[in-house]
């Protein structure tokens, strides 16, 4: 079965913000989404990036639908939105944030993704 590609977003590191972006996102969201169901489903919370540096990459995935219904989810997503607007966050696509000399980790990446659809 095949699914969409998980929603990744970057915090801006040039940012003055940025750390205090992260800290928010963590306390006022992220935490509030352990055990949120949606539709009888487990929404996993956004995670960390391992691999980017100082924890400013974030991925999710799940349903975008969820996003304007669930009213946690609805939070979260204002929270995405004024954040973008304000340019301290950016939607990036995780492979476009692999540089150049990292190819083979893009690769695993890669493979890992299809293995697990």
């Amino acid at each position: 079965m095949k699914r969409p590609l998980p929603t990744s977003f970057r915090v801006a590191a040039s940012d003055p913000r940025a750390q205090n972006t992260i800290k928010r996102l963590k306390e006022d969201h992220v935490s509030k989404m352990t055990g949120l169901e949606f539709e009888g489903t487990v929404i996993e919370a956004p995670r960390c990036v391992p691999w980017y540096p100082e924890g400013l990459a974030w991925v999710f995935d799940f349903p975008k639908v969820a996003l304007r219904r669930e009213a946690t989810l609805k939070e979260f997503n204002s929270f995405l939105k004024i954040e973008t607007a304000a340019g301290t966050i950016q939607r990036q696509e995780l492979v476009s944030m692999i540089p150049g000399e990292r190819s083979a980790l893009y690769a695993c990446i890669c493979m890992s993704y299809k293995s697990d659809a």
